[in-house]
């Protein structure tokens, strides 16, 4: 409801909002304000040993994969970037904490992260930093099969095992 009042104010150009078709839980309590440009810690903003990065339906399955490492006393944030925030991305690079961005679309976030870091000179260590996405392994977008949504983000990686799978991987 946020982003819609958001955009009822009216005088916002073009927006393109994509909505879940299914049923989901709610992340944010009638407090939350959207506000463009600004991602959301929904975790908290404290130490942890990675952060997953997403938006849209794959912030569920961060949120799944983070309780899921906490069961097993792994501590991941969670941080919901509705809208690219550069100065969340750069406060990340500076943190040094292994991030992972996990998007169900073609990686705009990971694309605009990469840029900024490069363009303010951080650039990114591969190791810390890595992208789950629908693009091929060559960077290019791929016809995505049809199938239910949890055949789809297991096939693509973007399920919560999954993305907890790539963490641990980030983290060696």
């Amino acid at each position: 409801l946020s982003i819609l009042r958001w955009i009822a104010e009216g005088n916002r150009g073009i927006v393109y909002l994509r909505i879940m078709r299914a049923a989901s839980a709610v992340l944010y309590g009638d407090d939350y304000t959207f506000e463009y440009g600004k991602a959301s810690w929904l975790t908290g903003s404290g130490k942890h040993a990675a952060v997953i990065v997403a938006s849209g339906r794959a912030v569920h399955e961060a949120v799944a994969a983070s309780k899921k490492a906490a069961e097993e006393g792994l501590s991941i944030g969670v941080v919901d970037m509705p809208s690219y925030d550069p100065e969340t991305v750069l406060a990340l690079a500076e943190a040094g904490t292994p991030v992972l961005f996990a998007e169900q679309n073609n990686g705009y976030l990971w694309s605009k992260a990469s840029r900024t870091l490069f363009q303010d000179g951080r650039g990114f260590d591969p190791t810390r930093m890595k992208a789950v996405n629908l693009l091929d392994k060559d960077g290019r977008p791929q016809f995505v099969h049809s199938g239910t949504y949890k055949q789809l983000t297991a096939a693509y990686g973007l399920d919560a095992a999954s993305l907890l799978d790539a963490v641990r991987t980030l983290l060696g």
